[in-house]
């Protein structure tokens, strides 16, 4: 992402408007075209950060959230075929074992889509938190947990990215 030459704006600012005397702008003056393309353009520029961190830590979460429970359920399908015996044979037209594999390839193919998604988030968390002020206000929208709960993923690249965050 590319910002604009801040100090260059400065530079021209204090050149034309050094405070010495009253100003001679005057809005009414500026072209009504003009004017909506210079609000277009700042907003443009401008990014609420804090708006950011609040998205990024909800689809964290929602995805910390749902591999949780998604494995829980896994781990809990597993106990219940050790649990229900060897001697029942597999289920006619396809059986249980068939269905958990099929969605168990769905899942592991949007994996590896998730798992960029997730890469590509936190490195533009580690970007955002680099200002100690942004640091703080994600700690007071409650990242921290969320990010905590990511050290313990089982992905090597979550895992730096994250530490990198905190």
């Amino acid at each position: 992402m590319s910002f604009p030459q801040w100090k260059g704006l400065w530079d021209w600012s204090m050149k034309y408007a050094d405070g010495t005397g009253a100003s001679r702008f005057r809005p009414e003056d500026v072209d009504p075209e003009k004017m909506k393309w210079l609000e277009e353009a700042l907003k443009h520029y401008m990014i609420d950060f804090s708006a950011r961190m609040r998205d990024i830590k909800a689809t964290l979460e929602r995805d910390t959230s749902a591999a949780a429970s998604a494995s829980q359920q896994r781990q809990q399908g597993q106990g219940q075929q050790q649990a229900g015996g060897s001697d029942q044979g597999p289920v006619a037209g396809g059986g249980e074992e068939e269905r958990v594999g099929a969605a168990a390839g769905s899942v592991a193919g949007s994996a590896a889509g998730d798992l960029e998604e997730r890469e590509a988030l936190l490195e533009e968390l580690m970007d955002i938190v680099s200002s100690i002020d942004y640091a703080r206000d994600l700690h007071k929208i409650g990242g921290l947990p969320v990010l905590l709960e990511l050290l313990a993923s089982p992905h090597p690249s979550l895992r730096w990215r994250t530490a990198e965050v905190v």
